[in-house]
């Protein structure tokens, strides 16, 4: 079955902060729990181009406790073969398991109509639904 909400998957997808690259591979959590997208801070800045808030952003969930983000960082995934353009928020990297780099909320999976087969553990990608959303973002 593909579940809409409530689950979590471990896959790598290339992401790149800037176009014409051929990005890089990152593990991605694709967590259907979150709303929002996180970043460790060190592929943060790895990767380059993170921007800082006007505000800090208050979060609570990860590791049952409240967190905060002063910066975001914008990038493009490799979805079948389009790159997808969002946005990850930069949090301290103990905040994220060492397992993966990114977390990938719900916000991200709703946008690029991304569905979570739960059976075998991965992400269900529809063509023609990444091509509708591609033009529309």
């Amino acid at each position: 079955d593909i579940i809409p909400s409530l689950g979590e998957i471990l896959e790598t997808f290339r992401i790149r902060t800037a176009a014409g690259g051929r990005g890089r591979p990152l593990r991605r959590y694709f967590d259907t729990g979150s709303e929002p997208s996180f970043v460790k801070a060190s592929v943060a800045e790895r990767l380059g181009c993170a921007q800082e808030l006007g505000e800090p952003q208050n979060f609570g969930g990860l590791g049952n406790g409240r967190f905060v983000s002063r910066e975001v960082l914008y990038f493009q995934i490799r979805l079948l073969e389009f790159w997808c353009s969002h946005f990850a928020f930069v949090v301290a990297d103990d905040l994220l398991e060492d397992r993966y780099d990114m977390l990938i909320g719900h916000t991200l999976m709703q946008g690029f109509n991304v569905g979570c087969d739960m059976r075998r553990r991965r992400v269900i990608l529809d063509r023609g639904s990444l091509r509708k959303a591609f033009r529309i973002y």
